[in-house]
């Protein structure tokens, strides 16, 4: 679970470097740690996982991304909402993502 999710000012971005790939309609993201590929951290998006991915390169709030995937994918905000705290939270977690208020 994120700490700030429910505050509209803190926003997530990246943190690190990624090897990006997709295939077979998936996308793989790999860490790299110490300039090495981390393949112990995989990470295989779905569509709903790349577009919150995507909108992680310059920073967004958990409102901003909940209304980008409304907008995109037919789900009820509250189903969105789920999802984009639930994923950023496992990217918190890897060290993929750092928060605004960190």
């Amino acid at each position: 679970m994120l700490k700030h999710e429910r505050d509209p000012d803190v926003a997530y971005r990246k943190n690190g470097e990624f090897i990006v790939r997709r295939l077979a309609g998936e996308t793989l993201l790999v860490p790299v740690r110490a300039k090495a590929v981390d393949m112990d951290s995989v990470y295989i998006l779905n569509e709903t996982g790349q577009a919150i991915w995507t909108d992680l390169d310059d920073g967004s709030t958990v409102p901003e991304l909940v209304q980008r995937l409304t907008s995109r994918f037919d789900v009820a905000p509250s189903v969105a909402e789920e999802a984009v705290v639930g994923f950023l939270g496992s990217l918190v977690e890897g060290g993929l993502v750092r928060s605004s208020a960190e």
